[in-house]
């Protein structure tokens, strides 16, 4: 398979490979800006690679990105975070939490 063939599997989350990409880039020191990234539906099928979408979420993302104000952002990205929570979408096997199996 020559790359692109394997990039255009990226197109369609019908195609996406289990196993993509090892992520690519270091934490954003704020998380409202990575939580843009992973799950703005704008990004479905590029890194937002969990195909998210829900358009309340996309609103919060936008207005934390464009506030005038750290509070304001703070407020938008809290909400986006709270439905994100709530959703359960997925995340990149590197941010999910650590889970200990006992008597297994």
């Amino acid at each position: 398979m020559t790359f692109p063939q394997y990039s255009e599997r990226f197109s369609r989350q019908k195609t996406m490979p289990d196993i993509a990409l090892e992520w690519d880039f270091a934490a954003y020191p704020e998380a409202g800006p990575q939580l843009n990234r992973e799950y703005n539906s704008a990004f479905a099928g590029s890194t937002n690679y969990t195909w998210y979408s829900n358009r309340q979420v996309d609103k919060w993302l936008k207005e934390g990105t464009t506030a005038a104000t750290a509070d304001k952002a703070c407020a938008a990205f809290t909400s986006a975070r709270a439905t994100l929570r709530g959703d359960h979408p997925g995340s990149p096997g590197s941010s999910l939490p650590r889970v200990s199996l006992t008597g297994v």
